[in-house]
């Protein structure tokens, strides 16, 4: 069907925004296009990691204005090893790399410290991801919780624009908004 019934029980709320917390398939396009129609270009959309901003581009001017937030830092917010590794594989590969390729190298580059420090046993291994501290990394510099988290705070923004997903900006979480270990 259509989301206009949807699109309208938010229109009588007079909301400035909409949060769409939904992943990204075939169908958001829709229903960015079926939201824009019914609620006009006032509305600021946005939506978190779950909504890939390819899919957002793909609304063309119904996502025009939209916010994504991602975890960790965008690409061009890199330090030197993360601009490193972003050269590096933009020129084996011919184009940059996503936020998961990034983080993907990092996971790796972690996990495989851990085992360098290990003795070799899993218990050991495991131990050592959990007293991980990574000092200017290909995302920056963070540690892993004793429950398994990144001390990582950054939060890249990004905003569809021209039909195009851009950064917007990083947002650095201040230590005192995240829940305890």
């Amino acid at each position: 069907g259509s989301y206009d019934p949807l699109g309208s029980a938010i229109a009588r709320t007079d909301a400035d925004g909409v949060f769409l917390a939904v992943p990204s398939y075939p169908e958001s396009v829709r229903l960015l296009t079926d939201f824009r129609t019914r609620l006009g270009r006032g509305v600021q959309f946005m939506a978190p990691d779950a909504f890939d901003p390819a899919t957002a581009a793909l609304a063309g001017v119904a996502a025009a204005g939209m916010t994504i937030s991602q975890p960790g830092p965008a690409n061009d917010h890199l330090g030197r090893e993360g601009k490193r590794f972003v050269a590096s594989f933009s020129k084996r590969f011919g184009g940059k790399p996503t936020r998961f390729a990034v983080e993907a190298a990092q996971a790796i580059d972690v996990l495989l410290g851990a085992i360098a420090r290990s003795d070799g046993s899993r218990s050991s291994v495991t131990i050592n991801l959990f007293n991980t501290q990574v000092s200017n990394g290909i995302l920056g510099s963070f540690g892993i919780t004793s429950t398994g988290d990144t001390t990582l705070n950054v939060v890249a923004i990004y905003r569809v624009t021209g039909g195009k997903v851009t950064t917007f900006t990083n947002v650095d979480v201040p230590d005192a908004l995240l829940a305890p270990n």
